[in-house]
């Protein structure tokens, strides 16, 4: 499923106990807020980028999309090899897919929030919860 299209990554920012993470993204022409992906209880954060020594933030965005991990063989694909992916499989995790030009990331967490609405919230988990 598709959250954002053609934007620019601002900023990326770690909770303090580092479980969560929040993406903020901007209008790739007048800079102005498009919205923050908050990206709660992570279980996996893989950032890539390919910037020249004077390039940082904002990037280019083509895509935000996400799906629901329903299989322990993506788990694998994604190199998520801890004691408790099957355990992960059950809960649906979320993948997050954040790809554009100079970088890519790919998030697992079990719950996330995309201008404070619920994009998906795992009801297992009591720390999400509010």
């Amino acid at each position: 499923m598709n959250i954002l299209r053609d934007v620019n990554l601002d900023e990326i920012s770690f909770s303090k106990d580092g479980r969560s993470v929040e993406l903020y993204f901007i209008d790739m022409h007048e800079g102005k807020r498009v919205g923050i992906l908050n990206c709660l209880s992570v279980y996996s954060f893989k950032y890539q980028n390919c910037f020249e020594d004077d390039d940082s933030l904002a990037a280019y965005i083509g895509e935000v999309n996400y799906e629901k991990i329903k299989s322990k063989e993506l788990l694998k694909n994604l190199n998520y090899n801890f004691h408790d992916s099957e355990q992960l499989v059950e809960n649906e995790p979320l993948l997050i897919n954040i790809e554009g030009g100079e970088l890519v990331l790919e998030i697992i967490c079990r719950a996330a929030e995309f201008n404070n609405k619920d994009i998906y919230r795992d009801t297992q988990c009591a720390e999400i919860n509010r």
